[in-house]
């Protein structure tokens, strides 16, 4: 299994107010990203032109979709443990299985990574980014 997590970074010239709040936007930017199927199906075939549109299409729409079982593993949004203090706020998506579909979950997974890290970088934020 792959994942791709994102999380904050370091973002020592945020004032203290936007430095309370930029977890939030975080999680606002990344659930507006995986809401949006036609910008990331843009985003996959700008950098992978080859790619098989409707598949992504379909993988991207499954981020929003009201079927998607909520112990599916496409996506999460993992909240810091205030119990624990190694403990890291962060958003995960993972891809697994083989075939086609394994290139299409991972295309997916990479371009919502890009178009989130790119929008909080409009916004001056920080992000991690993580493959394993």
């Amino acid at each position: 299994m792959t994942g791709y997590y994102l999380q904050l970074g370091y973002n020592s010239s945020l004032g203290a107010p936007q430095q309370r709040n930029a977890w939030g936007t975080l999680k606002a930017v990344f659930t507006n990203v995986i809401g949006d199927p036609d910008r990331v199906l843009a985003e996959v075939t700008r950098i992978e032109p080859g790619a098989l549109t409707q598949s992504i299409r379909d993988m991207a729409a499954w981020y929003a979709s009201p079927n998607r079982p909520k112990d599916d593993l496409s996506c999460k949004i993992v909240e810091q443990d205030p119990t624990d203090e190694s403990s890291i706020a962060h958003i995960y998506q993972y891809a697994s299985g083989g075939g086609s579909d394994r290139g299409v979950k991972e295309s997916v997974r990479r371009a919502v990574c890009r178009l989130v890290i790119e929008d909080m970088h409009r916004l001056k934020i920080e992000v991690n980014f993580r493959v394993s």
